[in-house]
C-alpha cells in the first residue's frame, strides 16, 4: 500500500512538473503576445507622427506661401496707390479710364485671393481626413494582429490542456 501510494505521489509530482512547464509556456507567450503589441504601439505612434510632419511641413509651406501673396498683393497696392497719385497729373478721361482698370485688376486680386484661400481650406480637410484614415486603418491592422496572437494562444493552450487531460485520464 505505501508503495502505491509513493507511486501516486511520484506521479502527481511529475503531472504537477508538466503542469508548471506548461503554465511557464503560457506566460512566456503571455510576454512574447505584450511585447509585441508594445512594439505594434510604438510603429503605429512611430507612422502617426510621420503623418503629424508631413502635415505640418505641407502647413508651414502653405503659410509661407500665403505670406508671400500677402507681400506681392501689399507690393500691388502701394504700386497701385503710387499710380493713382501720378494719375492725378493727367488728363481726367485718362485717369478715370486708367482707374478702371486698376480696380478690375484690384478685383481680380481679390477674386484669386478667394479663390485661393477656399483651395487652401480643401486642401487642409483633404489632409486632416487623409491623417484619420490613415489612423483608422493602422488601428484596425493592430487589433487585427492582436486578435490573431491571442487567438493562437487560446488554440495553443486549448490544445495543452486537452493533452494533459487525456494524460490524466
Amino acid at each position: 500500500r505505501i508503495f502505491e501510494l509513493e507511486t501516486e505521489v511520484k506521479r502527481s509530482e511529475v503531472e504537477l512538473e508538466e503542469k508548471e512547464k506548461l503554465l511557464q509556456s503560457v506566460k512566456t507567450q503571455l510576454i512574447d503576445t505584450k511585447a509585441a503589441q508594445v512594439d505594434l504601439e510604438r510603429k503605429l505612434e512611430k507612422k502617426e507622427k510621420v503623418s503629424k510632419y508631413m502635415i505640418e511641413e505641407q502647413h508651414d509651406e502653405m503659410e509661407a506661401e500665403l505670406s508671400e501673396l500677402r507681400h506681392e498683393n501689399k507690393i500691388m497696392k502701394l504700386t497701385l496707390q503710387g499710380m493713382d497719385e501720378s494719375m492725378k497729373l493727367f488728363d481726367p478721361r485718362e485717369v478715370e479710364e486708367h482707374n478702371h482698370q486698376l480696380r478690375m485688376m484690384v478685383g481680380q486680386l481679390h477674386r484669386d485671393k478667394v479663390e485661393n484661400d477656399a483651395k487652401m481650406a480643401k486642401q487642409a480637410a483633404e489632409w486632416r481626413k487623409s491623417a484619420s484614415t490613415t489612423r483608422y486603418k493602422l488601428e484596425r491592422e493592430f487589433r487585427q494582429q492582436l486578435s490573431t496572437a491571442e487567438g493562437r494562444i487560446r488554440e495553443q493552450v486549448m490544445s495543452r490542456l486537452e493533452e494533459d487531460s487525456r494524460k490524466a485520464v
